[in-house]
This record gives structure tokens, C-alpha cells and sequence, in this order.
């Protein structure tokens, strides 16, 4: 993953786009096989998706335009204009043009009315899931099935510890909050994650197993029972004798 990391900074610093001390430090981290924070890879890959994967659509030349002008007028003339027979009759070359609209093919309209049922399936799961979130106090988790972000230890961290973080530094209703981190020594029992509201109210609480390269991670919905007021909002974490927790901000 550092690789293709490494390999999209490069190209940005050869072809001299965003901020080169930046770029250099991430660099740096990459050679050095160090974890890349979140930050920075969603800096990367935002300079990337901006400058590395245009797609340039080059316009058609004046002089082709003008080619393909005058053969269509040029077809348009053969058809409409009548021809002679040996009888002298003139008889109308377009009406011998038998032009037949092509019928849409049934597969076709049987695809397109597919798309149009899953996009309104999609969105009706959406409506309940946030519905859900609602109804329960945001107290729905997800199964992480994406490849889980690698969590930005601060430099000089040294063992014991127990470390956590969000993907965001804050939130607003029905935002899905991912929540990472790491242990070591690896804890081989569960950790307890909770959140608490300005007020010092726990609205959210999960157990959560610690992964065997000591990482651990979850996802949450912002919103419902007790999240009706805008503020700070702390996040904790206890395992074995470890705790640690982070504040992050929440807008109602």
C-alpha cells in the first residue's frame, strides 16, 4: 500500500503539484516504512484524483468538422433528389428509400428498468438506516469489510500503550464515524469504546476484539438519542489497565 503511495508522491513532486515540504515528508515516512497519517493519504489522494487521472478530450479539427458537414449534406442531397427512368417518369428517390426506425430491444428496456429499481432500493435502505440510527441512539455498528486504515501513532509512542483515533475531527448528524486503533502489548480480550455527549452522558458504548497485529476498529452513525446538542464529544477506550480517549466535534 506505502508503495503506491510513494509512487503517486514522486510523480506530484516530478510534475511539481501541491505543497513540496508536505510531499517530501510523506516521502520520507514511506522510504522509512513509518505509518502515513490519514491526513496526509486523503492529501495524497485528493492532489492525485486533481492532477495524475484527468482524462484530456481533444476537440475534433475545424477542418474535419467541416469534412463531415458536407458529406452529410452531400448524402442528404442523393436521397432527396428524383431520378429519371427510361420512361421519362420522375419518380422521387426518397420515397424509395424505405428509412425504419430499429426497435428498442427488449433486453435493453428490461436493463435499464433494473437500474432503476436498485437506485430506489438503494436509497429506501439508506432512509432506514439512518431511521434506525434515530430510533436506537446511533447505537448501530458495522462490520468493517474494507481494508482497515493504518491508525497515525504520535513519533516517540513507546509500549505500553493503547491508541486511538477518528477519521474526522468532526461530525454532523447521520455521519458514519470510523473509529481505529492499536494496542501493544496486544491485548488478547475485548475493549470497551464509549461516547459521551457535552453533558457528560454516555449515548454509545461497544465492545470491541482486538485483532491479532493488535489493531482494533468500528464504525458508528453520529445522530439519535442523546446527540441533540452541538459540542464536544469524548471518546474513551479501556483495555486490561490501559485508557486512553479523544474529543471530537459534533454539529446538531
Amino acid at each position: 500500500m506505502e508503495s503506491f503511495i510513494l509512487e503517486d508522491v514522486e510523480s506530484l513532486l516530478k510534475i511539481k503539484k501541491g505543497d513540496p515540504n508536505r510531499l517530501n515528508s510523506i516521502k520520507e515516512l514511506c522510504e522509512n516504512n513509518k505509518i502515513i497519517p490519514i491526513s496526509d493519504r486523503k492529501y495524497v489522494e485528493r492532489l492525485v484524483s486533481q492532477y495524475l487521472h484527468k482524462e484530456e478530450r481533444k476537440p475534433i479539427p475545424k477542418t474535419e468538422r467541416i469534412a463531415t458537414e458536407k458529406t452529410q449534406r452531400d448524402f442528404h442531397d442523393k436521397i432527396t433528389s428524383p431520378i429519371e427512368t427510361k420512361e421519362n417518369k420522375i419518380i422521387s428517390k426518397s420515397k424509395m428509400v424505405n428509412i425504419q426506425t430499429p426497435k428498442k430491444s427488449s433486453k435493453f428496456e428490461f436493463s435499464s428498468k433494473n437500474k432503476i429499481l436498485m437506485a430506489a432500493a438503494t436509497i429506501t435502505l439508506a432512509i432506514i438506516v439512518v431511521g434506525a440510527a434515530a430510533l436506537y441512539g446511533g447505537n448501530i455498528t458495522f462490520e468493517n469489510k474494507t481494508p482497515e486504515p493504518e491508525p497515525t501513532k504520535p513519533i516517540g509512542l513507546t509500549p505500553p500503550y493503547i491508541f486511538l483515533e477518528t477519521d474526522e475531527s468532526s461530525y454532523n448528524v447521520a455521519d458514519i464515524i470510523s473509529i481505529s486503533g492499536e494496542t501493544n502489548p496486544i491485548i488478547k480480550s475485548e475493549i470497551r469504546l464509549t461516547i459521551l455527549n457535552p453533558t457528560g452522558k454516555l449515548i454509545w458504548a461497544e465492545n470491541v476484539q482486538v485483532k491479532n497485529n493488535g489493531k482494533f476498529s468500528t464504525l458508528v452513525i453520529a445522530g439519535g438519542q442523546g446527540w441533540e446538542n452541538s459540542g464536544k464529544y469524548t471518546l474513551s477506550v479501556t483495555g486490561d489497565s490501559l485508557t486512553n480517549k479523544i474529543m471530537f466535534d459534533f454539529k446538531s
